[in-house]
């Protein structure tokens, strides 16, 4: 017969043997499972990695810009130049950009008051950043005028600009060159000083800009002279075509202002420019002091 204390043996000796598989089942659970949590934030880790290059890549793709602006000014002064007889104006500018810096514009300007058109323009731009700090550009556009007595610089019908901003942390100084050329030719030397400051949806914009202007008008006259008297010239007199060139070269204005820019929707915004601008005595023609008003909607679009 099998004793008591045998049977008590057995019966204690399965019972450990079973408990010590269950410690180590459960050890092996613990460690699966924290090997899973583990797994799982590392994998978490490479979504976002992949998430942020899809970003990148997203961005990377929106190589174009599309620009469009239509303005109301309360007279049209360009470095000094009055070019709307003190008339409103009214003017649209398409721009479409590639980031690589070259852009293709279309402008439109008319009177208002009566309705009436001045000129078409359409133009090709070219910006180079060489870094933060410093970037280049020039620009060359043709321009259609409604008539010769349109504008003061209807006897130009093409611009050539280059310009160099300076960015510092105290704002932006760009240096432009315009030349206008036709039966006309104006030179423009300019000066021009920004500092943006941003709030909220809000942009305000200082500015002063100092242009000098080179200028060199050709007219056209008559002039009565002596000739040999003859059966079919009997006063001995003709007249004679003159062309002369008028040439002066010196500051042509000194213009303050502010621009004020608020985001209403999006890409949607409106903006005010006032400013005051000096022109200085040229000729017979006394200095004045003008009160510009711009007003503006613009929208922008990256695609």
């Amino acid at each position: 017969m099998v004793k008591f204390s045998q049977i008590f043996a057995i019966i204690f000796t399965l019972f450990f043997s079973l408990d010590l598989e269950s410690k180590e089942l459960s050890l092996v659970t613990q460690e699966t499972t924290q090997l899973d949590d583990s797994t799982f934030e590392i994998n978490e880790a490479e979504f976002d990695d992949f998430d942020d290059t899809l970003d990148i890549f997203e961005e990377d793709n929106e190589k174009w810009n599309f620009y469009y602006s239509s303005n109301l000014r309360n007279q049209q002064i360009q470095n000094g130049l009055d070019l709307s007889g003190g008339r409103a104006q009214i003017g649209q500018i398409f721009s479409l950009t590639h980031d690589i810096g070259l852009s293709l514009d279309f402008g439109t300007s008319h009177f208002s008051g009566p309705f009436e058109r001045v000129n078409f323009s359409y133009g090709l731009n070219y910006e180079y950043e060489i870094n933060d700090n410093f970037s280049l550009g020039a620009s060359y556009s043709k321009v259609n005028f409604a008539n010769d007595s349109i504008s003061s610089t209807a006897g130009t019908n093409s611009t050539i600009s280059l310009f160099f901003d300076w960015i510092t942390k105290f704002g932006t100084f760009d240096f432009a060159y315009d030349r206008l050329q036709g039966d006309d030719l104006i030179n423009y030397f300019s000066i021009n000083y920004l500092n943006p400051i941003k709030y909220s949806d809000f942009k305000f914009n200082p500015m002063i800009s100092v242009s000098f202007a080179s200028f060199s008008i050709e007219e056209t006259r008559f002039r009565i002279v002596r000739t040999k008297r003859t059966l079919k010239n009997p006063r001995g007199a003709a007249l004679e075509k003159v062309t002369s060139t008028s040439r002066s070269f010196g500051l042509s204005s000194i213009d303050v202002g502010v621009k004020s820019s608020y985001r209403i929707y999006d890409n949607l915004s409106l903006a005010i420019l006032p400013s005051l601008m000096y022109i200085p005595p040229i000729d017979d023609v006394e200095s004045s002091l003008n009160f510009l008003f711009t007003f503006s909607i613009s929208y922008n679009l990256d695609f």
